[in-house]
């Protein structure tokens, strides 16, 4: 009965992740087909800006790379480290403030195919630097050391240890770049124009202005099945094996961190960019003054709303681990688009003031789980499998063995992993657009003045941004710690 009982809520699961796309399906009335010209050409943008940027990213990410092993080992390490990989775990619309600033000092906005492919550039290059450097030091870095020592030059060793030894894990890393840029939906949307389409745009498109609910079906499902595949594909990487320390800075080229390092710089000033201007402008709009504790106080509930709904999936997950199968969905599953999600929740019926907030929270809840549980949920539940085993080999109920041996071991993982969805879901402008009517959070109302080109204003409102995303992340971060320090006591 018990099985039955947990095989039964691992099918709920798995329907409730793919629900978007079968509501879609269920209002697709009359079936069309995407003409295949139009789906031809925003195909082929799609393909075209996800390469370059996964190229681009790899190879200024790599000379990163090479630059931070000069400080393998160093004290500074950590603070290097936590510097590059900014631009990646800040919401989309912290990177793409600062390129709309420099874009006025300049005069020429970097829209199109430039711009969409500069902001990709700018988010990756930082977790290229990082991941390769970590590669380099702790899978091959005995071999490169030895290598050194028996009068191996460097250029050999670059050549036969990192395009040799880590192709494969290197070539995998270029698709996910890959992946990462042609599932984008935030960016477009902003940097794109009428030449830069890509197939999230158009779905948006299809439901937006002609209510094409079955092409939109196609091209969601299309889409999932390529990503679907590719990530069983990234399921095989192999494990990092040696985890010594090892002497390889004569490989290093430290001028090479100058590279993520200015662009994780370049954002992190780019955020107080125009403040004294922007200040002036917002004390002088009474409206935006009456209206801001309130954006304030829904982008905080928003966030930690969306925090606890990926607290509770990922519990649920743990709850009915380990099951290779369910692994395996998860493993290999990838949300369906912002979109599809977004035009699902209206045609349930989440509209108004607080319809719209409840989607955000569920909606992005879903959108963000699966990419969690790859991050760190999966590695954490892995890692208890054998203790499991012996549990219920002794003879322990499901129950007992979830809450006495994995639920205090993966909480405080679990806790940081629902700060990290809070702060994302503070800054989201693509979903939330899509579900609310208006600006009615902080993100929504930064885009549509950053879209004004009232970069000041933006600016200002961009703190109060990061502030409410910084409490959301602290929250759960204070949970987190709390829980550590009492597992461990």
């Amino acid at each position: 009965m018990e099985s039955s009982l947990r095989s039964a809520c691992r099918i709920l699961l798995g329907l409730v992740l793919v629900s978007p796309v079968l509501i879609i399906l269920v209002f697709a009335d009359i079936w069309s087909w995407p003409d295949s010209s139009q789906l031809g050409e925003v195909l082929w943008f799609t393909t075209l800006q996800a390469g370059l940027s996964a190229l681009i990213s790899f190879v200024v990410g790599l000379v990163g790379a090479i630059g931070l092993l000069y400080w393998q080992g160093s004290r500074f390490q950590n603070c290097l480290e936590i510097v590059c990989l900014l631009p990646g775990f800040v919401p989309p619309l912290f990177v793409i403030l600062p390129v709309f600033h420099l874009g006025g000092w300049i005069g020429k906005y970097p829209l199109g195919l430039f711009g969409i492919v500069l902001v990709h550039v700018l988010m990756n290059v930082g977790l290229v630097a990082v991941v390769t450097a970590r590669l380099i030091h702790f899978k091959i870095g005995g071999m490169i050391e030895l290598a050194w020592v028996e009068g191996a030059s460097r250029g050999a060793i670059l050549r036969q240890g990192l395009l040799g030894f880590l192709k494969a894990d290197l070539a995998l890393l270029v698709f996910y770049l890959f992946t990462l840029s042609f599932v984008s939906f935030s960016v477009p949307l902003i940097m794109g124009n009428l030449q830069g389409i890509t197939l999230e745009v158009l779905i948006y498109e299809k439901i937006r202005q002609g209510g094409s609910w079955s092409q939109a079906f196609v091209l969601s499902v299309l889409q999932m099945g390529f990503l679907f595949l590719f990530s069983l594909v990234l399921s095989h990487r192999s494990d990092i094996q040696s985890r010594g320390r090892f002497q390889i800075q004569f490989l290093s080229w430290w001028p090479g961190v100058l590279f993520p390092l200015f662009i994780g710089v370049f954002v992190l000033v780019g955020q107080f960019n125009g403040i004294g201007k922007g200040m002036v402008q917002l004390l002088e709009n009474s409206l935006l003054m009456e209206k801001l504790p309130l954006l304030i106080m829904r982008t905080v509930l928003i966030g930690l709303g969306t925090g606890v709904v990926v607290f509770l999936l990922l519990t649920l997950v743990a709850t009915l681990s380990p099951h290779w199968g369910l692994d395996r969905f998860l493993t290999g599953y990838v949300s369906p688009s912002s979109v599809v999600t977004g035009f699902a929740c209206l045609l349930l019926g989440f509209y108004g003031p607080w319809g719209s907030h409840i989607a955000m929270v569920i909606g992005l809840g879903l959108l963000f789980l699966p990419g969690l549980y790859r991050l760190a949920g999966r590695s954490s539940l892995h890692a208890l499998t054998r203790q499991v085993h012996v549990a219920r080999i002794a003879g322990a109920s499901w129950g007992f063995t979830f809450w006495r041996i994995v639920f205090p071991q993966v909480q405080s993982s679990f806790w940081w992993l629902a700060g990290l969805a809070a702060f994302w879901a503070c800054g989201d402008f693509a979903f939330s657009s899509i579900v609310a009517e208006s600006s009615s959070t902080l993100g929504l109302l930064v885009k549509a003045y950053m879209t004004s080109y009232r970069l000041e204003l933006a600016s200002v409102l961009n703190l109060f941004l990061i502030l409410a995303s910084s409490i959301c992340f602290l929250i759960f971060g204070g949970l987190a710690f709390v829980v550590h320090k009492k597992s461990h006591s």
